[in-house]
């Protein structure tokens, strides 16, 4: 389940779609409109950026019921990725 949901427009990144969830290992999302960047955290900190995620993937994610499931079955070993480095 999403707990919020905020859509805003960033100058630098443009528009940016934030998500926190009621999971048990995701934490927040961040999706990067114009560049089609999903930003991934878990609630261990660890934060993975998937490059090229259609808008269209991003929403059936979204809308799941299980986010870290579809996590699983729609972008991990899917999309480009990279663990982001603190």
């Amino acid at each position: 389940m999403i707990k919020n949901a905020n859509v805003n427009h960033d100058p630098i990144m443009g528009l940016v779609k934030l998500n926190e969830y009621d999971s048990s290992t995701l934490d927040t999302t961040m999706y990067l409109v114009d560049s089609k960047t999903l930003i991934v955290t878990f609630k261990n900190g660890t934060s993975y950026s998937y490059k090229n995620v259609d808008e269209a993937i991003y929403s059936e994610f979204v809308l799941s019921e299980s986010h870290g499931s579809a996590l699983n079955k729609l972008i991990k070993n899917k999309f480009e990725s990279s663990k982001i480095e603190k």
